[in-house]
């Protein structure tokens, strides 16, 4: 028997760290090609791959199933990553169907979480490889994960004309990444996914 554990997040206040150091950049996609001055500042996204983020839907009768596949490949400066504590990640679902609904992942630790992922990746399995880009050295993160999201409707026809209505509307994910602990000039990485539902 699998055993399930809800956890819950406290809220911890950075303000000691200095978090009015922080400001937004757009972190580069596939579309443009890398730029890395931003690597010492920022973790970056690497540009390779596809943009879109993939989302299997499953329908069994009244209810609608959707794993979401997280898959990220990132670029952090050499020097920065093996200074700072870990790097943070978070995931922001607000501009899609899957935005406050209840979900379960799968941790590193071999236990079912409900409504929680790691946002260090110190606690998240990922490969990295040293690299260096314009005689930059940086290093390579990948890793991906599965949300599984539940849905269940009043019957049969509205889930299925929901699951229909899902490749027709525009959904995004949005990714964020920060060093912490946060220092002087240091600013935060932003990138926006399309997420892409397929049955």
């Amino acid at each position: 028997m699998k055993l399930y554990i809800s956890i819950f997040i406290i809220a911890i206040s950075f303000s000691s760290c200095k978090l009015d150091y922080v400001t937004p950049v757009t972190a580069q996609t596939t579309n443009t090609p890398l730029d890395i001055s931003g690597t010492t500042t920022a973790p970056m996204f690497n540009s390779k791959g596809s943009n879109d983020q993939i989302v299997k839907t499953t329908l069994t009768g009244t209810t609608l199933k959707y794993v979401y596949t997280e898959h990220v490949d990132m670029l952090v400066d050499y020097t920065r990553y093996h200074s700072a504590w870990y790097v943070n990640f978070n995931e922001d679902f607000s501009n899609s169907v899957l935005a406050n609904m209840d979900y379960t992942t799968l941790l590193q630790w071999g236990v079912i979480a409900n409504n929680y992922v790691p946002d260090n990746l110190n606690q998240v399995v990922t490969t990295t490889t040293d690299t260096v880009i314009n005689k930059t050295k940086l290093v390579s993160i990948h890793f991906s994960r599965n949300f599984n999201f539940e849905q269940n409707f009043d019957n049969p026809v509205k889930a299925a004309a929901h699951a229909d209505s899902l490749s027709k509307i525009t959904q995004q994910v949005t990714f964020t990444t920060r060093y912490i602990p946060v220092v002087k000039g240091d600013t935060t990485g932003v990138v926006t996914y399309k997420l892409k539902f397929i049955k």
